[in-house]
């Protein structure tokens, strides 16, 4: 393993557990306890409590506003996190491995059984305070920030179009 890359094959109870507070600093470890910390929270939390970064996080308040205004599900149908609705019984996280693309920033891979083991890779970066999830990366959608740039715009779209013809 190299030595910018951090591998957790099993996560002790302390790192899982660990909240806020214990993973709030911008070195790997940090990253994956941040990590291992949002997805512990995940399926007591029952909806997605991320902090994303500014671009993403605007992004998917327009989905939310658009599933809001037009009764329609929008780009996001499920937690960006598990890609998911529900939690199976066998939900877990198996690993994490957290790697340093450049100063402030970490890209932390996470394989998760959920009904079968799949892989997401978060792209965070330090906000100074915390870390923030820049994107994510999983096994139906290649890039969320990519899928909702492309997907809210034409969303909006299709809602200013819907108004125009109602007041025709």
């Amino acid at each position: 393993m190299s030595g910018s890359a951090v591998r957790l094959v099993a996560i002790g109870a302390a790192l899982v557990v660990a909240g806020p507070a214990e993973a709030v600093d911008n070195t790997l470890p940090g990253a994956c306890a941040f990590v291992a910390h949002l997805y512990t929270i995940l399926p007591a939390a029952g909806r997605d409590m991320t902090p994303y970064a500014p671009p993403l996080r605007a992004l998917m308040a327009r989905d939310a506003a658009y599933s809001e205004t037009s009764g329609d599900v929008g780009a996001l149908d499920a937690m960006p996190l598990c890609d998911c609705q529900d939690m199976a019984a066998d939900y877990r996280v198996t690993t994490l491995r957290a790697t340093a693309p450049a100063r402030n920033r970490a890209t932390v891979v996470v394989s998760l059984r959920n009904g079968g083991i799949r892989r997401f890779r978060l792209d965070l970066s330090w906000g100074g305070k915390e870390w923030l999830v820049e994107d994510i990366h999983g096994p139906t959608i290649p890039s969320l920030l990519a899928h909702l740039t492309r997907e809210v715009p034409a969303e909006e779209a299709r809602l200013r179009q819907q108004s125009k013809r109602r007041t025709s």
